[in-house]
This record gives C-alpha cells, sequence and structure tokens, in this order.
C-alpha cells in the first residue's frame, strides 16, 4: 500500500510540473502569435505607404528601382568575375 502512496505522489509531482511546463509553452505560442500580427500589420502599412508613395512619385519610383538593379547587377557580376579568376 505504501508503494502506491508513493508513486500516487510522484505521479502528482510530475503532473504538477508538467502543469507548469504547459502553461509556459501556451504562454510563449501566444506572444508569437500576437508578434506575427504586429509583424503581419506594419509589412501591411509598408506595403500600404510604398503603394502610396509610388502613385505619387512614379518616377523616383522607377528610377530608384533602376538604381536598386543597377548595384545589384554591379555586385554580383563582381562576384562572380572574381570567382572564376585562379588564384596563381
Amino acid at each position: 500500500m505504501e508503494t502506491q502512496t508513493v508513486a500516487g505522489a510522484a505521479r502528482e509531482a510530475f503532473a504538477e510540473r508538467l502543469g507548469f511546463a504547459l502553461k509556459a509553452l501556451e504562454d510563449n505560442v501566444r506572444h508569437v502569435r500576437d508578434a506575427v500580427e504586429r509583424g503581419r500589420g506594419l509589412a501591411e502599412d509598408a506595403m500600404a505607404d510604398a503603394a502610396q508613395g509610388v502613385r505619387q512619385h512614379p518616377v523616383g519610383a522607377l528610377a530608384a528601382t533602376a538604381g536598386a538593379a543597377l548595384a545589384a547587377g554591379a555586385v554580383i557580376g563582381y562576384l562572380f568575375g572574381r570567382a572564376d579568376r585562379s588564384p596563381s
């Protein structure tokens, strides 16, 4: 009978610790969901601001896009050209 009492106490202690871990996990999941919702809202705001900026200044937006593409192409071309060179 004493073995059952010890086993019951051990089971209760384990359930108590598991309950604490589950509560911590639920709190973390809730925090992550909140962060995702905030991030989604910020991304939507940024997209709306960008769309408004393009509507207000289409030539500037086109020039900025072309400049960024030119810079990215130059960097990529430099890196690929450098990789082809053998270190002699």
